[in-house]
């Protein structure tokens, strides 16, 4: 899943970085409109200063040319040297003060907008660099889409004829939209905002199509997940007591199998011969229906386990075993793979999985239902003097007309 995801983040660093070269001309529209407009607003304040404090003159002496030379009147008291003058009826030179205000305030101004405008050019300049430098980079990276994209549709992960089919044509359209932006960006075509949107979409699905994750689920492929290892030699054993009752065998997902025996296909589907052996619908009698496949290592519990001496190691495996209700046959099945299986001359810790572990790592479905079914498989790990507890006693439950017993290992470290 961690791998689907980082594909995913991936293509939507691409697309970001696309859609941003796509916008880059309205970007620079939109700050060279906000410089002009910042020039003219200057300019502007200017000059309508200047006209707001000639009329603003003007209409503070306009009751001169309307006034009467009889109606003129001496002046009636002079106040104080730093007082203002009163000069009609209730008019003072509050005019002229406004008019000089307005004037200090349009060269301040003007001032302010010959600072500001050269900041603006080098804002500009410097966002036309980053632009170029994004090119660049969203290039590149389409570039080596493309290029992946090519690569990867000769290594397609789902064996399933639909999906793969669907999974190449995704790839395929990745790679051609990846083209598309390339050119986009180069000026060839207006990409619009259409084409980041279209690219988005078709590269989630891309992301999705081609990942493990998809494969194993539903597309039929068989790859080893990211912290994988092997489950070794698990034995299905099924007891049916009556002779010739009908057993099918079927793991949810079968695409995690890498050995069967018998043939897997759709499944197993056997008889019971009432002794513990079983025919196949190939026509051959087994002991146990034996498969190997991929699981993650994650699932299993190293806290509780069994010191297996290497000098020892066939006595000991009889004696946990034994312990735990398997039958001779099945124990001498396990001792005689493990035994040869594990390195010589060194000594092993060996943990026991239960039934519930076993079913989350490879959920499998028995048909009819056993009234019994237990799964156990060994976790074996090299002596690392790591203290570890010995797990509790662990009885079998076989003690019935349906039962379904199955053993397996998987060894970490190699």
């Amino acid at each position: 899943m961690r791998r689907m995801w980082k594909k995913i983040g991936k293509r939507l660093t691409v697309l970001f970085l696309t859609a941003v070269l796509l916008t880059e001309n309205l970007c620079f529209s939109f700050l060279s409109g906000a410089m002009v407009l910042a020039a003219d607003e200057n300019q502007g304040v200017e000059s309508e200063s200047s006209n707001a404090s000639e009329e603003n003159g003007k209409d503070d002496y306009a009751w001169l040319d309307n006034l009467k030379t009889d109606e003129v009147k001496p002046i009636k008291e002079i106040q104080e040297d730093n007082q203002p003058c009163v000069i009609g009826p209730g008019v003072d030179n509050a005019g002229d003060s406004f008019a000089q205000t307005a004037m200090e305030f349009a060269e301040k101004a003007a001032k302010k907008a010959a600072e500001i405008l050269p900041e603006t050019d080098e804002v500009a300049e410097a966002a036309k660099a980053g632009g170029s430098i994004l090119s660049i980079v969203g290039s590149a990276l389409n570039v080596l889409t493309i290029v992946n994209n090519m690569l990867a549709m000769g290594d397609l992960k789902n064996n399933n004829e639909f999906w793969r089919a669907m999974e190449k044509l995704a790839l395929m359209a990745e790679a051609l939209l990846a083209l598309l932006s390339l050119l986009a960006t180069f000026g060839v075509f207006a990409g619009g905002w259409l084409l980041p949107l279209i690219a988005f979409i078709v590269g989630i699905i891309a992301a999705i199509l081609h990942s493990d994750e998809f494969a194993w689920r539903w597309g039929g492929g068989r790859i080893k997940p990211p912290d994988g290892v092997n489950a070794l030699k698990p034995n299905i054993y099924i007891y049916y007591a009556d002779s010739g009752a009908p057993v099918q065998v079927r793991f949810t997902y079968p695409e995690l199998l890498t050995t069967t025996i018998p043939e897997y296909g759709g499944g197993w589907d056997a008889a019971s011969l009432g002794n513990g052996q079983i025919v196949e619908k190939d026509g051959n009698v087994y002991d146990y229906l034996f498969y190997e496949s991929v699981t993650s290592k994650g699932l299993f519990q190293r806290n509780k386990g069994y010191q297996i001496p290497a000098g020892e190691r066939e006595e000991t495996f009889r004696r946990i075993l034994g312990g735990m209700g398997f039958n001779e046959q099945e124990i001498s099945d396990f001792v005689e793979f493990w035994s040869r299986r594990l390195d010589a001359g060194v000594d092993y810790r060996m943990y026991p999985q239960g039934t519930a572990l076993v079913d989350l790592a490879m959920p499998m479905t028995v048909t009819p239902k056993p009234d019994h079914i237990e799964r156990i498989w060994f976790v074996f790990e090299k002596e690392n003097g790591r203290q570890i507890q010995e797990p509790e006693s662990y009885i079998l439950e076989r003690d019935a007309e349906k039962t379904v017993i199955e053993w397996g290992g998987m060894v970490f470290g190699e």
